[in-house]
């Protein structure tokens, strides 16, 4: 507009061509985005500071809420919305999506929520994958030919996906888990980690193995090859093995989480192959 191009200057989130498409206006002003603020957990109304430049009135928005005990939550929420009407900008003008304020309601909590994880857990940086070998990627191919599995379910389908996963324990309770999935043909879905308190190694291995496989349903896989290094583990939570007290009520769970899948096996791993699970749990100790 500065440099008078003929083009369409107007928001394209609001029925009102009037409407110039500045930041001040898309964040705050824009009809869309005012539902979106007071419809979100802070309830933020548009018009409170709409004197102010977009900039102070974030500025002013998050200092206040770093003030406040729940800053945890609300922090990531605030900056959610912010990026979650950017989206949605972005795919209307772009790809013509009408915007849908309850999916952005639920978008916004889901991203709010990961963000608050990363806070409480203290998540350390990912691993760069791009510094690990093939061998390291691909080792889990054939641990199955190899290494002792159980096989719950029917057959395990060609879109199966694979689970590594490994704790890092300390003596005073404290410990560690990290995971990894990847699809069947090797290429990497994503990685996580997350901090708890584990009475012993086989606590905190039990532990690892019930976040990683949660993690793979909750992104909707019903079909899971997950390993780990932990024989003992393996064999209590298929069944071939007493279970052991200090673990019984997380097996317990694996157990239940496990009836959600269509079908799953467990095998057991050496930690050669299955280092790069273990190196993301000792960095969520670091």
């Amino acid at each position: 507009m500065k440099r008078s191009l003929d083009w369409n200057y107007s928001c394209s989130l609001c029925l009102d061509d009037s409407c110039l498409e500045t930041s001040t206006h898309l964040f705050r002003d824009c009809s869309l985005s005012s539902r979106i603020w007071a419809a979100s957990f802070l309830g933020i109304r548009g018009q409170m500071g709409h004197n102010i430049s977009i900039q102070a009135w974030i500025i002013n928005w998050i200092n206040f809420l770093f003030q406040k005990s729940d800053y945890v939550t609300t922090v990531p929420i605030f900056i959610s919305t912010l990026w979650r009407i950017w989206c949605i900008r972005n795919s209307h003008k772009f790809n013509g999506v009408a915007p849908d304020l309850a999916l952005s309601m639920t978008q916004i909590m889901a991203e709010a929520s990961m963000v608050t994880s990363c806070i409480n857990h203290r998540l350390p940086t990912k691993v760069n994958l791009d510094l690990l070998t093939s061998d390291d990627l691909s080792a889990s191919t054939n641990i199955r030919n190899y290494f002792l599995v159980f096989l719950i379910g029917h057959t395990l389908c060609s879109n199966y996906v694979r689970l590594k996963c490994d704790d890092s324990w300390k003596h005073g309770f404290k410990a560690a888990a990290g995971w990894l999935i990847q699809y069947a043909n090797g290429e990497v879905f994503r990685q996580d980690s997350a901090r708890f308190w584990a009475s012993s190694p086989l606590h905190a291995e039990s532990m690892a193995l019930l976040y990683a496989i949660t993690d793979a349903i909750s992104h909707g896989f019903r079909h899971i090859d997950a390993t780990t290094d932990c024989l003992q583990l393996v064999l209590q939570v298929t069944g071939n093995m007493d279970v052991s007290h200090d673990a019984k009520l997380i097996i317990r769970s694996i157990i239940s989480l496990i009836s959600t899948t269509h079908c799953i096996s467990i095998s057991y791993c050496p930690r050669q192959l299955n280092r790069i699970a273990h190196f993301i749990a000792r960095l969520a100790m670091e």
